[in-house]
């Protein structure tokens, strides 16, 4: 794509017949009672009109925002900041965004080793404990630690098994992927048997029916 291209949309010929449509990085509904949450890769759900003709009109559009938009058809990680089951976090597909989907840039960490750290149980800890207990997330406070080159490669590992996997298929169960994430996660933190004590009991009371223990806490 041009930077043009980028920016307005594409050309068209025939406006009754061509349509150019280009992915919509924005999270599909989860799905706690099947145990189910959208996190590390999901397919394309969503896709918007990028002709030149409805890019123009939407930013003609009373109420119309395009944040950031020097950051669209770049590939980061999506996530979602509106509902209770958020922050998710998935491999973005380098389309365009907005403020339901938003994504993360960085050029600090690999970003699968990034998205693994974020998908992680430990975060989701900080993020629903002490940043935000409600409906929205908040990311600014997270507490990132940077893993050796071995810990990012074993990171990396796991969260390629489990797109890879989802690719396969979507349905695919990565809760046991997790499992091993969050092992490896914990040795980054260097947690205490107690603190992963925590951690275990807080994750089951808040969200049983992903683990199989019953009605969820509110």
């Amino acid at each position: 794509m041009t930077p043009a291209e980028r920016a307005d949309g594409f050309e068209i010929d025939d406006p009754s017949n061509d349509r150019f449509f280009v992915p919509l990085d924005k999270a599909g509904a989860s799905d706690i009672e099947g145990g189910f949450l959208p996190l590390f890769w999901r397919p394309v759900e969503f896709y918007i009109d990028w002709s030149q003709q409805a890019v123009s009109e939407m930013k003609v559009h009373k109420g119309a925002v395009f944040r950031n938009p020097q950051y669209y058809f770049r590939r980061g990680i999506s996530f979602s900041n509106t509902g209770i089951d958020s922050p998710t976090y998935r491999l973005g597909h380098g389309g365009v965004f907005d403020q339901t989907g938003s994504n993360i840039f960085c050029d600090v960490l690999d970003q699968r080793v990034l998205l693994g750290i974020l998908s992680s149980t430990l975060l989701r800890y900080f993020e629903k404990s002490f940043i935000n207990h409600g409906v929205h997330a908040q990311l600014d406070d997270l507490p990132i630690v940077l893993p050796d080159e071995a810990e990012g490669k074993a990171i990396a590992a796991i969260v390629d098994d489990i797109i890879a996997a989802q690719k396969a298929d979507a349905s695919f169960d990565y809760r046991p992927k997790l499992a091993q994430l969050d092992e490896l996660i914990a040795k980054l933190y260097v947690l205490t048997d107690n603190e992963r004590g925590e951690l275990s009991t807080w994750y089951r009371r808040h969200y049983p029916k992903l683990t199989g223990d019953g009605t969820e806490e509110a």
